[in-house]
């Protein structure tokens, strides 16, 4: 695996949170800086018993949050 993409909403407590595209792979931070670390280390848990699979690049895409009309 090359790539993980992640998709980032906005908590409505506050915060962030994210899961993998195609992975069963999610965690959430305080900050976007938190939130960065939390998913390198969720990617790292979840191959850790699969390094060759361990993705080269870690992507973020943030969904979109509803506008008020």
């Amino acid at each position: 695996m090359k790539q993980v993409t992640f998709i980032v909403h906005r908590a409505e407590e506050g915060g962030y949170w994210a899961e993998a595209e195609g992975l069963s792979i999610s965690t959430q931070g305080e900050t976007l800086d938190e939130l960065d670390y939390m998913i390198r280390d969720a990617v790292a848990c979840y191959f850790f018993d699969e390094l060759e699979e361990m993705p080269q690049e870690i992507c973020w895409r943030f969904a979109e949050s509803p506008v008020a009309a």
